[in-house]
């Protein structure tokens, strides 16, 4: 029951991550190359920097993420999850996942400013911190340094791709469950810039329970920097029973740590 809830809940991750990603044209977030094509190393005789909008390097934005402490006592930090758990049935259902993401948001696959994280070289310079609790609610902050191209027009454009995705539908039968995706985004001027809030609320069937989560999140920028926070939704499972209660996803957290970043963010 474990893995079948994770492995929804790694797709609404991943789904979610697409109104935050960062575009492509920025450099890795080594100190070494500024958003505005200076050099962030470049010094002035009294040690200041040479003009402004530098790039923030990789150990300047960890520096803002949110503690465990932060998010809430029920919350303790993930270690990051590399995407590679070694099951192929996990690998067979992520491509049918991906493979039903794209039919029911044809939108998506033809923004070509989307590049999630990625720098010219390929790098991801994007950093995360990830907390659960014990019922499976999650918590999780992005920041990416490279979100140089997303603007008033492109944003416009994601929203109406999200927001016009028809519902995702997928049936693992090795694994016995089916689940049903339906996807909600909207302009929000809540915090930063270029901001959006989205929703995605899925249904699992499996062994004729059906149990509801929830995905929630806020992404938008702060002086360029792209700024992602989401909060899932949790389960009590009760094994002797074999029932599941629905916990969910803590709106509060999630408002507080927008406002933490937008504040922290903008303090670089």
């Amino acid at each position: 029951m474990r893995r079948t809830l994770l492995l929804l809940i790694a797709l609404l991750g991943t789904l979610g991550l697409l109104a935050g990603c960062g575009t492509s044209g920025g450099d890795d977030a080594t100190g070494t190359t500024a958003a505005n094509g200076s050099s962030a190393d470049d010094k002035t005789d009294d040690g200041s920097d040479e003009g402004s909008g530098s790039m923030p390097t990789t150990e300047e934005l960890e520096a803002l993420l949110p503690t465990a402490e932060e998010v809430g006592s029920d919350y303790t930090e993930q270690a990051p999850d590399t995407g590679d758990d070694g099951e192929d049935s996990a690998d067979s259902t992520d491509d049918e996942m991906d493979q039903k993401f794209e039919e029911a948001c044809p939108g998506i696959s033809e923004l070509e400013f989307l590049d999630m994280g990625s720098s010219d070289d390929g790098e991801d310079d994007s950093v995360t911190a990830s907390f659960a609790t014990d019922d499976d609610r999650e918590v999780e902050v992005t920041l990416d340094p490279t979100l140089d191209q997303l603007n008033e027009d492109n944003l416009d454009t994601l929203v109406d791709a999200l927001d016009g995705c028809d519902d995702i539908e997928v049936t693992d039968e090795e694994e016995g469950f089916s689940f049903t995706i339906s996807l909600q985004a909207e302009r929000d001027d809540t915090y930063g810039d270029f901001g959006l809030a989205m929703t995605f609320e899925a249904t699992i069937a499996f062994f004729g329970m059906e149990i509801p989560l929830t995905f929630a999140g806020q992404a938008f920028s702060v002086d360029g920097i792209g700024v992602t926070v989401s909060a899932t939704s949790g389960v009590i499972e009760d094994e002797e029973a074999f029932e599941v209660t629905p916990v969910p996803y803590d709106a509060d957290v999630l408002a507080d740590l927008s406002a933490l970043m937008e504040e922290r963010v903008g303090s670089l």
